[in-house]
Parts: structure tokens; sequence; C-alpha cells
């Protein structure tokens, strides 16, 4: 599948041959702003054998099925730490998660995130992940963020 931005998506199922398979294609995804992100092109291809063929594609529809999947939602643990004098100044505490933790936009700060040392070794051309998060514990107008 590709994205209008022409950022190409991989993914797929086996289709035993010579059999009618229903395939299910869900294509409302979302960005990381939870903004709609549809699909301009999907592209279907043979892995074996490697040779010219024919698909035969029936019985298509495009329908929202939302109510498929259900929502994760954060819970909260309860297991918060109170935030320092010097967060307090600040007015926003600052933690990390592991970079497959999804990070919630209600979740705070737990006990285990206390140190926010950032920290990453990678090759040239190479990149690796890293998550910073903020909570606020008052309206901040502007914020900025420098790493030196």
């Amino acid at each position: 599948m590709d994205f209008a931005a022409g950022t190409p998506i991989y993914g797929g199922m086996g289709v035993e041959p010579r059999r009618k398979s229903p395939v299910q294609l869900f294509l409302n995804m979302k960005d990381a702003d939870g903004n709609p992100k549809y699909p301009t092109r999907i592209l279907l291809y043979r892995r074996m054998p490697r040779e010219d063929s024919t698909i035969w594609l029936d019985n298509l529809c495009l329908s929202d099925k939302v109510g498929t999947f259900k929502e994760y939602a954060y819970v909260p643990t309860g297991d918060y730490r109170e935030a320092t004098e010097q967060e307090k100044a600040m007015g926003a505490q600052l933690f990390r998660y592991h970079w497959m933790i999804h990070v919630f936009p209600n979740m705070k700060p737990s006990r285990s995130t206390a140190d926010v040392v950032l920290d990453a070794t990678a090759c040239p051309g190479e990149t690796e992940p890293m998550t910073l998060s903020i909570h606020a514990l008052k309206d901040l107008n502007a914020v900025t963020i420098s790493f030196p």
C-alpha cells in the first residue's frame, strides 16, 4: 500500500492457489496525530512463482469497520512520582519510557521513570529510536527543547 506522501507500507497474507480466499484489508489507519490516513494505491504481489499471472478480484466493497476493533486506552496505574522542586519551577516533568511503549496523552511519569538520561549509539547512516515525554504541571504558553 502506498500513501499520498509516497511512504509504502508492506504487509500481507498468504492466499491458497486456485481457491476462493476471502481477504480483508482494513484501510482506516491514523497518523501519529490521530488524523485519518488512507492509501492511494494497493499493489498485489505474487511471490512464487515469479511469473506473469492473472489475479481475479471479485466482490470488492469499501466499508468502514471501525467497530471491528476495540479502542486501546490507557488505564492510569496511580504509580506516579512526585514532581521535584526543579520540575515544579519549570512547570513540567520530563520522563521517558522504552521506545516500544505507547505513551498516551494522559500519561504521567511513574516512579520507574525518574532517570531522564537520553542515550543512544548509532553508526554513520543508522538511526536509533528514543522517546522524551513532557507532562505539563501548569499551562505552558510556548515550549522549546534544545539539545547541546
